[in-house]
């Protein structure tokens, strides 16, 4: 648990969910748990998004394989802990 806040903390610092678009994620919500996660690989000022091929290149450098990995463990030890 303590590792899971750890995580969430550094994750979340510094994110602006404000310039997200919507999804139909929340009408799945209602009916499972959910967990809808966000890894920053680009720099959250707006200047890189997906769809861009700026974006595609991102995805493969060195700090987006940490977030990856990181968002990885944080979405496994969710799963341990609903298991609890």
């Amino acid at each position: 648990h303590n590792l899971v806040l750890k995580f969430y903390l550094v994750i979340n610092k510094h994110f602006d969910q404000s310039k997200n678009g919507s999804t139909d994620f929340g009408n799945i919500s209602k009916q499972f748990p959910s967990l809808h996660a966000f890894l920053a690989i680009v720099p959250d000022d707006g200047s890189v998004v997906n769809h861009q091929p700026e974006f595609a290149h991102a995805t493969i450098t060195n700090e987006a394989k940490i977030a990856i990995r990181n968002g990885s463990v944080l979405l496994a030890s969710t799963i341990l802990k609903l298991q609890d």
